[in-house]
Formats: structure tokens, C-alpha cells, sequence
């Protein structure tokens, strides 16, 4: 007989697993079969001309930070989007 009750809803179901610990219901399950999709979707690419010295400048920051420069530059023109548009 299974000791996972039958739920009348989301929230009911979500209160009860609050409070129990899973591992102790294995058990009760079978194991499933699933595949995982990447939905996200591409990021657009640009092609964007600088100097040479902005360049080695923006790598040696992100360096320093200890992440890629085309990240850094990425974050920089999000931050500065968000700025401009608030």
C-alpha cells in the first residue's frame, strides 16, 4: 500500500512534500525516461569594430575578474541598457 496520499491539489501536494523527505518514498517510484531540452533561445551575434587597445584592455579586466571578455562586454551593454532605460 503506498504512503503517498492522493492529492486534491497543487498546493496540497506542495505542502505535504514540504514537510517529507522524498528519499524515504523511492521505494513507491519508478523510474522514468526523460530527455532534457535546451529552450533557450540563441543569443544574437554582432560583429562590433574596436580599436585594438580597447580590446587588450577589456580582456585584461575581464582577466582579472576571471571571466571571458565577450561576457564582460555583454554584462557592461545590459547594465548600461537597463541605466538608459529606467
Amino acid at each position: 500500500m503506498t504512503r503517498i496520499p492522493k492529492f486534491a491539489n497543487d498546493q496540497e501536494e506542495a505542502e505535504f512534500w514540504a514537510t517529507h523527505d522524498a528519499t524515504e518514498f523511492l521505494d513507491e517510484t519508478e523510474p522514468l525516461d526523460v530527455t532534457f531540452v535546451d529552450a533557450r533561445p540563441e543569443p544574437a551575434r554582432i560583429s562590433l569594430p574596436l580599436d585594438p587597445e580597447v580590446i587588450d584592455n577589456v580582456k585584461a579586466i575581464a582577466r582579472d575578474r576571471g571571466v571571458d571578455y565577450k561576457t564582460l562586454i555583454g554584462t557592461w551593454v545590459k547594465e548600461r541598457l537597463e541605466k538608459e532605460l529606467s
